[in-house]
């Protein structure tokens, strides 16, 4: 088991649990960063591949109005449930386990503001475009860490707006165009 903290908002500091050996919970560095660069006050917030939640526990603790947590690992579902709980947060949080395609077949007709996408690192370039593809029919901007060796991902319906490098992750902000 992982601890790791909240770094802003009303729960500022406060602990989460990762049960999954499987998840990398990101910074509070680069976690920090992500958010002075985007208002999540509310906001509807996806975290598709959600870990122990910390990015969207961060976007519920700065004000987000809802945010989905999906994650097909059981621990990190897991972890997600308990973390809620443990900030009652769990009216503002919707938890499902299912695969990322199935998820997004879904919830299709959603409307999300901000997608966060830390998916794992064995995904192909391929698969990544196909899930640039899936993601198109929302609105939301896409907030997407990958290795920072990972080639940049472009896409017909997006511009990225911004491409910061943290040490070995790289953080990608792109727009709906």
């Amino acid at each position: 088991m992982i601890s790791v903290y909240l770094t802003g908002g009303i729960h500022n500091n406060r602990k989460l649990i990762s049960l999954s050996s499987k998840t990398r919970p990101t910074s509070q560095m680069v976690r920090g960063a992500v958010f002075n660069m985007i208002d999540v006050k509310n906001k509807i917030i996806l975290d598709l591949f959600s870990g122990s939640g910390l990015y969207g526990f961060e976007a519920i603790s700065r004000g987000a109005k809802m945010c989905y947590f999906n994650d097909l690992d059981n621990e990190a579902y897991k972890s997600v449930k308990e973390n809620a709980k443990t900030l009652k947060e769990e009216e503002k949080s919707k938890i499902t386990k299912l695969d990322y395609k199935e998820f997004l077949k879904r919830h299709k007709d959603n409307h999300f503001d901000y997608i966060f996408i830390d998916p794992p690192y064995n995904f192909t370039d391929d698969v990544m475009s196909d899930l640039l593809d899936k993601l198109s029919i929302h609105k939301g901007t896409l907030i997407l860490e990958r290795d920072k060796t990972s080639k940049i991902l472009t896409h017909d319906n997006y511009k990225i707006t911004k491409d910061k490098t943290y040490g070995i992750k790289r953080i990608l902000i792109y727009e709906r165009i």
